[in-house]
């Protein structure tokens, strides 16, 4: 899962962000404050399922390794309420902002990515519909020439993962037009 923190806002370097596990159901429009959970601060567990330490420096995609959460999910689909993103130390007073999923900027949002087993892949697929045509393009396109290190820069089309959105990723998707996954 990654998510992406802006540098507009920043309050320090020190802790770890973790992904708590969500116990209920819950919906945008009725969480307010207004409202308590019946468990304190929120029905989520106590244990992360996933860190990753804090980087003050801003404009920064957060990943975290919910591998074993996402299949436990997939085995029972009625125990996901989703995951609450939080500081593990909120004594520290240095909560930073994500992008939502409702950022304006849709390559900002966070993502949840899955991978299959190796043969499961298809090069050039940046959206992960299991075909490579002009969707995907269309995505390359609104990151060409960003770096790992731009706001507007999508791990997904970075097609060969190495922190450039290039010649070289267009390329492989090319080479790969019209496949699509069985």
């Amino acid at each position: 899962m990654y998510a992406y923190y802006d540098e507009w806002m920043t309050y320090g370097d020190s802790g770890s962000y973790g992904v708590y596990r969500v116990f209920r159901n819950w919906s945008e429009m009725t969480c307010t404050w207004n409202s308590p959970w019946p468990a304190p601060g929120g029905d989520f567990d106590a244990t992360a399922d996933a860190t990753a330490p804090k980087d003050g420096s801003g404009d920064v995609w957060y990943a975290f390794d919910v591998t074993s959460r996402v299949q436990e999910w997939i085995d029972n689909p009625l125990l996901n309420f989703g995951w609450l993103i939080k500081c593990t130390d909120e004594l520290l007073y240095n909560q930073d902002p994500f992008h939502s999923s409702e950022s304006t900027n849709a390559g900002l949002r966070p993502k949840l990515v899955i991978a299959g087993d190796e043969g499961d892949e298809l090069p050039g697929d940046v959206n992960g519909d299991g075909c490579v045509n002009l969707p995907d393009v269309l995505l390359l396109a609104q990151a060409w020439g960003t770096t790992v290190d731009d706001a507007n820069y999508d791990p997904d089309a970075d097609v060969n993962a190495d922190g450039s959105i290039n010649l070289p990723d267009i390329l492989i998707l090319a080479a790969h037009w019209g496949e699509s996954l069985p």
